[in-house]
């Protein structure tokens, strides 16, 4: 057999495996996946959205929404509350009565419960100083003093046991 015989008889051969590893991965490649399952190339389209603040920083005393006027929470009192149950003609004593127990609850509750929340000890030292600057705060905790000093008058003398 001469050399050129031999590329082409190779070329055929290379052709002929070629073509027939193609039928053959058709016909038993197939889709093994069962129903209700699609199959892809791997290549995610999606729509990219960078969100990012105008001003570097971080908030940190202003509230979401504005109530009476301001959205510093430091403003926010006893006498907001009871104007806003005015305004939505409510009885302003309900309103006050469900703030200062919502404020109790939370002064009482929330620095025992500071240790097991997932955030760092400073987050709750933090949180803490920050409800002494809340005048909503400061007004029922002088409020809840004023009530154990008269809670105090009101009950009898110790009497001695001899």
């Amino acid at each position: 057999m001469t050399s050129n015989r031999k590329r082409r008889l190779i070329a055929l051969l290379a052709v002929i495996l070629g073509v027939g590893g193609y039928f053959a991965w058709q016909k038993l490649g197939g889709d093994n996946l069962p129903p209700g399952f699609a199959s892809g190339n791997g290549r995610i389209e999606a729509v990219e959205i960078d969100i990012a603040t105008k001003t570097p920083g971080r908030i940190r005393d202003i509230l979401a929404l504005e109530f009476g006027g301001s959205r510093d929470p430091v403003s926010v009192s006893l006498h907001r509350f009871k104007r806003m149950a005015g305004l939505v003609h409510m009885d302003a004593d309900i309103v006050v009565n469900e703030v200062n127990e919502t404020v109790e609850a939370i002064l009482d509750v929330w620095p025992g419960m500071l240790p097991n929340l997932p955030a760092s000890s400073h987050f709750g030292a933090e949180l803490i100083e920050r409800w002494k600057r809340l005048t909503l705060v400061q007004e029922i905790r002088h409020a809840m003093a004023a009530d154990v000093k008269n809670d105090k008058q009101d009950e009898p003398p110790a009497t001695m046991q001899p």
